[in-house]
């Protein structure tokens, strides 16, 4: 203001206002500095998108990712399948959007099926936040955001159907096909029925105790890498 009456030349302004500059630029350093130091895994995936196992298998771009919370979902799951792969040295392969034929001429779509010497998972993926309120065998479970209630299918019977298509698809294709030779079917029972919840916000209330091959996950991957060696 005195520059502008005349009062302090221009250059003294500048210098008055300089340290505010510094001080705006030391706190927008520090906020950066903390989201590299708390968030290390997502800084590391977000530089290394296009080296994932989901990039490689999909094509979708990081910006199509971001717009779409189900996407992301899946990402975060194959990205948790894959630090699973590397931390319990696992040798198979993962894969994304598995599409299942089935004898009525559709299609069942799996998110995420690792093949693996640790067996067959079948991982649904869901980004849902809020309160998830459901009894293990309902149809439908809920999710509470703050007054708003709504209903979505059970994602364990959902993935369910994902293993039976699975399961009869490899079965007949195996029993088809003279190249591939004896193989035990057993295999097949061991698959797995896993449910990831994604979102760290989430919370739980499941009123019957999971089978032991389900994972319920409302904590975010991290958790669900690290109890992968109770399966």
């Amino acid at each position: 203001i005195k520059a502008i009456l005349g009062i302090t030349p221009l250059s003294e302004a500048y210098a008055a206002v300089r340290p505010f500059n510094m001080i705006l630029i030391g706190l927008l350093v520090s906020f950066v500095g903390c989201l590299i130091i708390f968030n290390p895994k997502r800084l590391k995936r977000s530089f290394n998108y296009k080296n994932s196992v989901f990039y490689r298998n999909t094509g979708i771009t990081p910006k199509e990712v971001l717009k779409d919370k189900g996407l992301y979902g899946e990402y975060i799951a194959t990205c948790a399948e894959e630090e699973v792969f590397k931390k319990y040295h696992l040798r198979g392969k993962i894969y994304n959007n598995v599409f299942i034929p089935n004898h009525g001429g559709n299609f069942s779509e799996a998110d995420v099926v690792s093949v693996s010497n640790a067996g067959i998972n079948v991982i649904e993926a869901k980004a849902l936040g809020g309160e998830i309120k459901c009894y293990m065998l309902d149809n439908s479970w809920e999710q509470t955001m703050g007054n708003e209630v709504y209903e979505f299918t059970n994602p364990v019977f959902q993935n369910l159907n994902h293993m039976n298509y699975l399961s009869e698809y490899l079965a007949e294709t195996v029993k088809n096909d003279d190249e591939i030779g004896d193989v035990d079917l057993n295999y097949l029972l061991y698959m797995r029925n896993t449910v990831l919840f994604l979102d760290k916000n989430a919370s739980m209330d499941i009123k019957t105790q999971p089978d032991p091959n389900l994972f319920y996950v409302c904590s975010g991957a991290d958790f669900y890498i690290k109890c992968y060696k109770d399966y």
